[in-house]
């Protein structure tokens, strides 16, 4: 094969792999595209998971929370009950 005979054929194959080019491109991207939609799509579920797990937290959290100031209170109420019985009874006028 001579210089110019593989010139030739350098340069067909040359031509066809720059025509073959744009829908190589394209199919990569599509491909590209196709694989940062599923990268993204698992990452939103793992934070929406995320999200769920410390909404539940925070409603445990406030529950708790609730709870104690109702104990606290009614222990309040109590004390307030008791204290007064006890100074009704301590101090008493003496007829």
């Amino acid at each position: 094969m001579g210089a110019a005979a593989y010139n030739r054929g350098s340069r067909l194959v040359s031509l066809e792999a720059d025509e073959a080019m744009p829908a190589a491109l394209a199919r990569s991207e599509r491909q590209t595209h196709k694989d940062e939609i599923a990268r993204l799509r698992a990452r939103v579920a793992k934070l929406e998971a995320d999200l769920k797990r410390a909404r539940r937290c925070l409603a445990a959290e406030r529950i708790g929370r609730e709870r104690l100031a109702a104990r606290l209170a009614e222990s309040e109420r109590a004390y307030e009950f008791g204290t007064s019985v006890l100074c009704r009874i301590a101090f008493q006028e003496e007829p």
